[in-house]
């Protein structure tokens, strides 16, 4: 369950309830478009490729709330099992000076202090507080929401590659 939020050409952009997260599925055929901010159901076929394919099956009008489609969501929880005594605490922009020299295929585990900036499926983004530095990274689990500007300490997960994968771990609100 979705809000729509615009179309531009073939891709109509949804956004989630919370307003948190961004969703743009292509179209293939002719719908009727919702009108802005309009609460709706979407179905979608979503295809693993370098950049992941969304297509839009339907869109159901009727279907307006959680309830209504059954909705099941996977747990939020700000806590986690991992050991955060193993993660090395660094400034954003130092990491991005080391992570230049990282060999290929290391492993390292970080947390940094970062303000939140924004979500858009999977991929969360940070700024440092002080140098103002972007960091994005994925996660692998649902986390509770987050405020924009919101202060918080995130571990990660970096492995080297072209450029380091970042994969996070936990927030510490």
């Amino acid at each position: 369950m979705v809000q729509y939020t615009s179309q531009s050409g073939t891709v109509l952009s949804f956004a989630s309830l919370d307003q948190r997260t961004t969703l743009h599925v292509t179209i293939t055929r002719n719908y009727s478009v919702p009108a802005q901010g309009q609460t709706v159901t979407i179905y979608y076929t979503a295809t693993k490729r370098i950049i992941d394919s969304l297509v839009l099956d339907e869109i159901d009008f009727t279907n307006t709330t959680e309830a209504g489609i059954n909705l099941v969501k996977s747990a939020v929880s700000a806590s986690t099992s991992i050991n955060k005594s193993g993660y090395k605490e660094i400034e954003v922009f130092d990491y991005k000076m080391e992570a230049e020299n990282a060999p290929r295929n290391n492993v390292r585990k970080y947390k940094s202090k970062v303000l939140f900036s924004s979500q858009n499926g999977i991929s969360y983004h940070f700024v440092s507080p002080v140098e103002k530095t972007l960091i994005s990274m994925k996660a692998g689990r649902r986390f509770p929401s987050l405020a924009a500007d919101q202060s918080v300490t995130v571990y990660y997960t970096a492995v080297k590659g072209i450029v380091d994968t970042l994969s996070l771990d936990a927030i510490e609100f």
